[in-house]
């Protein structure tokens, strides 16, 4: 025979002391610690926004507001209905909020009025982060991702795609036009109105194809620059133009952004992030640094990051600020027979075959550099001095000076077919104003403490991003545009950030519930002790009176 657990509060019951909201939270729950810690940040840039005008209903606090959306985004809750369920029928919102319901549309009025502050919130919880736990700053990784975009997989259209449509909703706000006028001709108030709608929505859908339009015809000016006039046009997502479609991390292309974060290897805080406003990780080093020194008031000792944050501006400003950089820009290969001792001396016909290639020619690495000479020299031992100087623009938009070497015709040399491309006459090596910085982080990677410390790299950074999308469930942004998706991205890491020393919390309360039990345990052996004791002594009484 089976016994059935019986209800202990059935749903009917009528209790004439019913609990309290705050009996019903357990004492070691992180969410009293977030309320505890957002009723000490200063909401007086937030408060300011706000003023009284008229007997309307009464304001939430914007305290009341941030801890529903920051609690909401740590338990995975990124629409706005879910936090209106979650304030109706979820107890530990209903604690947090002091039993306050809170529709879906507050919420989303919210985040759009108040989007510009999140950065400064994002700064205190950082210094309130580094008074609980010492942020040394020693090592900070950096990293990207790619989320996706609030926009249709299959919506991308090329410029001409885009001038089509545009000419064909030309024609249809036409029609839709003239048959508004025939119908307030006519006096047909019905269809009138609904001329009038269908006038307003493609108007709406113009402007958007014209918005989309002009992001298309600049990404291919920029795209044609640099790989020729023969490259295929620029698909650009139509619903949010700001994203890009870009190759998804789990595979097929996608409209996405690319987020950017920088964690500080002790503690696995976000203390910089930042999205950039095209596809590059590149550029954005310094923008992270100044970012840690105006939340946090130092710079890091030492930032770790992959190839692609090695552009020759990011390496440059780290140099400049002291701050050592650890990024792979690719190793000299093993055993490089161009690497002799006396460059003047040609390598070997032995060694021809071990030099480095790239697309069938010899690579700029078969050529070494004599910064005394300010020349390269070749594999036949030959010089390349300084030639010219020239500017072009980079990957940022930024000038980037160059210095051309170049050395004498050389259409006569027995590595001249693997050395010259085409009709030219002798070899020419580019090397731009940050070479020096690219060799100087290079020769740090190549040694063996430089790859001991890029080691520890990946489990931190890669850490944090599963934890935003795989328990946090942050896999596509909500809002469209980049200043919107700026504004979700600081409030997703402020929450991740809350989410980790709400961690703290919980072992400091493992702590302190163990020094409990041993206070328990020393008070419950002392009384053991004085009542043996006095046993004892009672026992001494007796047989003496004996």
């Amino acid at each position: 025979m089976v016994i059935w657990s019986e209800a202990p509060r059935p749903r009917c019951q009528i209790e004439l002391i019913a609990p309290s909201l705050d009996e019903q939270i357990g004492k070691t729950a992180g969410v009293r610690f977030l309320d505890a810690l957002l009723r000490e940040v200063d909401w007086k840039p937030w408060e300011e926004y706000y003023h009284q005008s008229g007997p309307g209903r009464p304001t939430h606090h914007p305290r009341v507001m941030c801890a529903a959306i920051l609690y909401g985004l740590i338990r995975g809750m990124h629409s706005t209905r879910m936090l209106e369920y979650a304030t109706q029928y979820n107890l530990d919102f209903q604690w947090l909020l002091d039993g306050r319901t809170i529709d879906h549309s507050t919420f989303a009025k919210f985040r759009t009025l108040h989007g510009e502050r999140i950065k400064g919130l994002f700064r205190q919880i950082n210094r309130k982060a580094a008074q609980l736990k010492r942020l040394s700053l020693e090592e900070v990784i950096v990293d990207g991702t790619r989320i996706r975009a609030d926009s249709d997989r299959h919506g991308g259209r090329s410029a001409g795609a885009l001038q089509r449509r545009l000419a064909a909703l030309e024609g249809k706000i036409a029609a839709a036009l003239e048959g508004l006028e025939k119908a307030q001709e006519q006096g047909r108030s019905d269809e009138a109105a609904r001329f009038e709608r269908e006038k307003d929505v493609l108007e709406a859908r113009k402007k958007r194809d014209q918005k989309a339009l002009a992001v298309a015809r600049q990404r291919d000016v920029v795209k044609k620059s640099r790989e020729g006039s023969k490259t295929p046009a620029v698909r650009v997502p139509v619903t949010d133009p700001d994203a890009h479609i870009l190759p998804n991390k789990e595979g097929g292309f996608a409209p996405n952004y690319t987020p950017v974060i920088a964690v500080e290897a002790q503690t696995g805080l976000i203390v910089a992030e930042q999205i950039n406003a095209g596809n590059a990780e590149s550029g954005c080093m310094e923008g992270l640094v100044e970012e840690m020194e105006g939340s946090l008031g130092a710079k890091p000792q030492r930032m770790l990051a992959d190839e692609a944050f090695g552009g020759g501006h990011d390496l440059q400003s780290l140099k400049d600020k002291g701050i050592e950089a650890y990024i792979p820009l690719g190793k000299d290969p093993q055993g490089n027979p161009a690497l002799r001792a006396c460059l003047g001396q040609a390598v070997s016909p032995a060694d021809w075959d071990r030099l480095p290639y790239r697309a069938g020619k010899l690579a700029k690495s078969a050529f070494v550099y004599k910064a005394s000479e300010d020349a390269y020299y070749c594999p036949m031992g030959h010089a390349l001095p300084a030639y010219r100087r020239q500017s072009r623009r980079g990957n940022q938009g930024r000038k980037v000076s160059k210095i051309e070497y170049k050395g004498a015709p050389c259409q006569d040399c027995p590595l001249a077919s693997r050395c010259l491309s085409g009709k030219a006459r002798s070899r020419a090596i580019l090397r731009d104003e940050y070479e020096a910085c690219r060799e100087e982080v290079r020769d740090r990677m190549n040694s063996p403490a430089g790859r001991e410390i890029y080691q520890r790299r990946a489990p931190r950074v890669e850490g944090a991003f599963g934890t935003i999308k795989a328990a946090m469930g942050m896999r596509r942004f909500n809002r469209r545009s980049l200043q919107k998706v700026r504004q979700d991205w600081t409030w997703t890491c402020l929450a991740f950030n809350l989410k980790k020393m709400m961690g703290w919390m919980g072992d400091n309360a493992e702590m302190n519930s163990f020094a409990t039990l041993y206070k328990l345990l020393r008070q419950y052996l002392a009384a053991k002790l004085l009542q043996w004791a006095i046993s004892a002594r009672y026992e001494v009484k007796i047989a003496k009176a004996a």
